[in-house]
């Protein structure tokens, strides 16, 4: 019952304070309204009976129990005057109430009182005084009390302890401990856990592992607080695996041990044995509550783990925790992370008490997935139902307008701000500068800066950064010393912003310079500018100081090893990267994470070193990466690179998730193998996967289809493109134009040309090349001259691919002017690709002498094209002489060119002198010199045909061989000659002529004679080059057939006509 009327009675005003007690009906010899009454009226309690006293101590120690506010400590500051009669334990409860109110000036008056009754030695009452100073903010004070103590018992240690963790200070309160054991004093369960605390905050893992063995030696492991608070200092000290290790040893696994987990895990960004354990509470029988659900559902958004998250939100229905206000906005905010946005606004109007924190989530989501407008109606429709937005709602709409350069909006949102009062926000007015920076306004930004009524070293910081990104590094640095002059210091982030601005620009004194500085600030040991130094470092190319700022770093993490790793693999030094590797293996201190097997990974394709990549991909399935999709990717991509492509497969498969990312480098990688045919095949089980392809996808089909003449599969991905909206890419479009020059439709590939918007060096050389390769070499020159016409300027594979078109057409005199043009007049150095044009046109010429004469005084020593094409050119020519000296050239240079050895072989056999012909084969196999099997291939109904030379395979062959059989005695009617010359005559197959005819391309043209129709032609592409007798069948097929025949090969796009090939016209 209330008493109002009481406060207005003062000293010696009994009588009245009686007669304000009487309408109440109190009876003053009630014992708890008797000590009440005369609190505050100068009566002395001695006067009471001895009840009275012992029920006035009742009180007390009642009141402090249940009475938490300033006004029971008022209430009892009232007795001073009898203090003495006041026991120990009224005191202890005065100052717990006056900790827990954190009310300071309470405190200093019963720490009087305490004074003034000679108890402030009492141990228990000086650890209340202890307690009570620190959870008031005054640990100066309560470390001067603990000094000042004649004997301290544990009890007085741990308060201090706790306070040190509490303000920061872990590192004292280690200290402490430290001495605690010095001085004898055995530690107590509580110390533990005030120590524990201690290294959880400081993330001190060797402070928190000597603890622990301290702990086992006290007796105090097995207690369930002591095991969730080692569980809990392992997590917090990033150290998972110590964590798991505590748990699966807990006598008892409750729900704060699995919360600590799970928690770490999901900080890890580690979501499967997060889900795993959180999945084990159930079977276990752990109850739930709302921090498993958030720490599970954070695990969730990290991964964009779709699947899970929605088990989850299926197990917070189930165990009615979808109305608690943290599970539900921690279940928006993974939908929006997973991309569902309408799952996402779906749970958000089912929600029954939508409030500020949930609508923020809601507007940031929006933000976070680039729908920025729809975030900002949200807000409007906050303003309307008049919810109060906070700052953190402005501040996730101005980053969404960062991330996708939505100035429009974000003026929108900054007027909102001027309107709504909270133009004085520092936090709004950085997030401002940020994003007027990003949005491309850097003078808005500037403007905001200089119009703040206040700064700090954020908003400093953000213009700097701003000045950087709009590559305004002078202005950057001149900003950093402006913020010097008025006083701020600058902090990590000031310093990496700066570093990365030079890093950029790659200049190293500035570098230097900023490097100097964070020494003289004392932050050269700071972990996040120790590895900005070094990143800078490598970017300006000085691996030698960023490997000394390494080692002089005193606290090495994870990103510090994967900055080093990665810099040196970005420098080309592949090797050393790995080196670094598996040094952090070595030492022990971190676990690699993604980012360090992906750099590893690269190192191992960047120095061809297969061996070492197994020996990673066996550490990762040990470790918690197994399963991660950019990892997965360049494993998939170490093992295509190396031709193992049913082990890249295997992963491939192994993957719980493939996105496009995934298929892409699979696809990538069938391809580069030469495996375009699979390739293909992927592409369209990637659309069946539900996958969209992308730019880089798209790519890599159109080139497939181009390795194999897959004009059909070409046009339809062309068609797919257009729906898609994705032919406006420029590099797709240049593809197409590729696509149809190499099967020999340059109609459709000048028409893609011509309808293309904008028309690059890269189209133009593109269409130059098409010509050049179908022989057609005075439009490929007509093509350049209109490059130069439109005013675009050639480059140097430009100039190689018009000298290109010069030899293709013997057109001596053009490839030499537009040579002399190149140097004279386009300033471009020639270069050895240049000079091979050149070459093979004096060839062409019957210049041999000439050719070889250039040949010998070109500065570049290894020359084996030039040196293969004037080889070509002598067995033509049956120089035998000049022949020889080729052949000699080219194995000195690669000693394991196989068609040197195949040209150099035939050639001595067609002259009769088949001893150095079996020479020059002894010598291949020495070498191992073995050409990569022919193959060749056709489509027909958009299936795409393979065939590899002597293939039995095809289900047709019996019928392909027949119609071969047939087309041989025809054209030895017409006057064909098999080429016997060109089969060894030591060779293993005893029929030279049945050798010849099992040849890829005349399989592949026997095929599509007899499944396709009359008037078709028929496309086949090779891998390597026509041999001559196959050139001529394919001449003696067009003209018995009347059929036209194009087959690219590697040399060229032939057409093959009525008898004739357009090579030779």
């Amino acid at each position: 019952m209330a008493i109002p009327n009481m406060e207005v009675c003062g000293p010696g005003e009994l009588v009245v304070s009686r007669q304000a007690a009487a309408p109440l009906s109190l009876n003053l010899s009630d014992r708890h309204s008797l000590p009440l009454l005369h609190i505050n009226c100068g009566v002395k309690v001695s006067r009471l009976c001895g009840s009275a006293i012992n029920s006035r101590n009742h009180f007390l120690v009642r009141s402090c129990s249940d009475a938490w506010d300033e006004q029971a400590v008022d209430l009892h500051v009232g007795l001073h005057e009898s203090t003495q009669e006041l026991p120990p334990q009224g005191f202890i409860h005065l100052l717990n109430m006056c900790s827990a109110m954190e009310t300071i000036h309470k405190g200093h008056w019963v720490h009087m009182l305490v004074v003034k009754g000679g108890l402030e030695v009492d141990s228990y009452i000086s650890c209340s005084l202890i307690n009570m100073y620190v959870k008031c903010g005054e640990i100066q004070r309560a470390q001067t009390i603990f000094e000042s103590l004649p004997t301290r018992v544990a009890e007085n240690w741990n308060p201090l302890i706790i306070g040190y963790a509490h303000c920061q200070k872990g590192d004292l309160g280690i200290k402490l401990f430290k001495r605690m054991q010095q001085e004898g004093i055995k530690p107590s369960r509580v110390t533990f856990l005030c120590v524990l605390k201690a290294c959880s905050d400081l993330g001190s893992l060797d402070e928190g592992r000597l603890t622990h063995a301290s702990l086992i030696e006290n007796g105090f492991e097995f207690s369930t607080f002591v095991e969730n608070a080692l569980i809990d200092m392992y997590v917090k000290c990033s150290s998972l695996d110590d964590a798991h290790n505590m748990f699966a040893r807990s006598s008892k696994s409750d729900v704060g041990s699995f919360n600590a987990l799970i928690g770490g895990y999901a900080q890890d960004g580690d979501l499967q044995p997060a889900f795993f354990l959180f999945m084990d509470m159930q079977e276990n029988r752990v109850h739930y509550d709302h921090i498993t659900f958030v720490s599970i559902l954070k695990a969730c958004s990290i991964n964009g783990n779709l699947l899970c998250g929605q088990h989850v939100h299926s197990r917070a229905v189930e165990f009615e925790f979808e109305s608690d206000e943290h599970v539900i906005n921690s279940l928006l905010h993974m939908y929006m992370s997973c991309g569902c946005i309408e799952d996402a606004r779906v749970l958000f109007e089912r929600m029954q008490n939508q409030n500020v924190v949930i609508w923020t989530t809601l507007v940031s989501g929006l933000a976070q997935n680039g729908r920025v407008p729809d975030a900002f109606e949200v807000v409007n429709e906050m303003k309307k139902q008049g919810i109060q937005l906070n700052e953190i709602t402005y501040i996730s709409i101005l980053k969404g307008c960062s991330a996708i350069s939505a100035p429009e909006i974000g003026r929108s949102a900054h007027a909102d701000l001027i309107e709504g009062g909270y133009n004085g926000s520092l936090c709004l007015g950085n997030a401002l500068i940020d994003m007027y920076s990003k949005c491309g306004s850097l003078e808005d930004a500037t403007a905001l800066f200089l119009g703040m009524p206040s700064r700090d070293i954020v908003t400093w910081t953000t213009l700097i950064a701003a000045y950087s990104l709009h590559g305004c590094g002078q202005e950057a640095f001149s900003l950093f010393d402006q913020m010097q002059k008025e006083g701020f210091l600058p902090n990590p982030v000031t310093f990496a912003t700066l570093l990365k601005s030079s890093a950029h620009r790659g200049v190293l004194h500035e570098g230097r310079h900023i490097h100097a500085c964070i020494v003289e600030n004392g932050l050269e040991s700071d972990a996040y500018v120790g590895n900005s130094l070094v990143d800078m470092y490598f970017q300006c190319c000085c691996s030698d100081d960023a490997v000394d700022t390494f080692n002089k770093m005193g606290q090495r993490d994870i990103i510090s090893w994967n900055t080093l790793i990665s810099g040196y693999f970005q420098n080309g030094e592949c090797f050393q990267a790995l080196q670094c590797y598996w040094q952090m293996q070595a030492e022990g201190s971190v676990e690699p994470d993604s980012i360090t097997f992906m750099c590893a990974l690269k190192s191992c394709v960047g120095i061809a070193d297969f061996k070492q990549g197994i020996c990673i991909h066996a550490k990762i399935i040990s470790s918690s990466h197994p399963s991660d999709g950019s990892v997965g990717s360049m494993l998939i991509e170490l093992y295509a690179k190396f031709g193992h492509l049913e082990d890249a497969c295997r992963v491939f498969s192994s993957l719980p998730e493939r996105n496009v990312v995934t298929w892409n480098v699979l696809m990538k990688g069938f391809a580069d193998a030469g495996e375009c045919n699979q390739a293909l095949e992927l592409f369209s089980l990637m659309q069946e996967d539900g996958v969209m392809p992308d730019v880089a996808t798209l790519l890599c089909a159109i080139k497939s289809c181009s390795t194999v003449g897959a004009l059909q599969h070409g046009q339809m991905l062309h068609m797919q493109c257009t729906l898609w909206g994705l032919d406006i890419h420029l590099s797709i479009k240049n593809s197409f134009i590729s696509m149809y020059s190499s099967v020999g439709r340059m109609d459709e590939a000048q028409a893609v040309f011509d309808k293309s918007c904008v028309q690059d060096g890269v189209g133009w050389t593109t269409l130059i090349t098409g010509y050049a390769q179908q022989h057609r070499c005075l439009e490929a020159l007509r093509c350049y001259e209109s490059m130069l016409e439109h005013g675009q300027q050639p480059d140097q594979v430009t100039l190689v691919c018009t000298l290109t078109a010069c030899s293709r057409g013997g057109l001596r005199n053009e490839g030499f002017r537009h040579f002399k043009s190149m140097r004279d007049e386009l300033g471009i150095q020639p270069t050895i690709e240049h000079y091979n044009p050149l070459i093979d046109l004096l060839t062409h010429g019957g210049a041999l002498h000439e050719a070889e004469d250039l040949l010998e005084s070109l500065p570049f020593e290894k020359n084996m094209v030039g040196w293969m094409s004037l080889l070509g050119a002598c067995r033509n020519l049956s120089n035998q002489g000049i022949a020889r000296r080729c052949f000699d050239n080219v194995v000195k240079i690669d000693p394991s060119n196989a068609s040197a050895y195949v040209i150099m072989s035939n050639f001595y056999t067609q002259l009769g002198q088949l001893e150095e012909a079996k020479n020059i084969e002894e010598l291949r196999k020495v070498a191992n010199a073995w050409k990569i099997p022919a193959k060749a291939f056709i489509e027909i109904d958009g299936q795409v045909h393979e065939f590899i030379v002597g293939d039995r395979r095809h289900p047709k062959r019996d019928a392909i061989d027949a119609k071969l059989n047939h087309l041989n005695a025809q054209m030895k009617r017409e006057g064909y000659r098999p080429r016997v010359d060109l089969v060894p005559a030591f060779s293993v197959d005893e029929n030279q002529e049945k050798a010849l005819c099992g040849h890829a391309e005349k399989l592949a043209i026997a095929l599509g004679l007899l499944t396709s129709s009359s008037e078709s032609t028929l496309r086949v592409t090779k891998n390597l080059r026509m041999c001559d007798d196959c050139h001529a069948v394919t001449k003696f097929i067009s003209k018995i057939e009347t059929r036209n025949i194009v087959v690219k090969d590697a040399y060229c796009v032939h057409l093959f006509q009525k008898g004739l090939c357009s090579c030779e016209i």
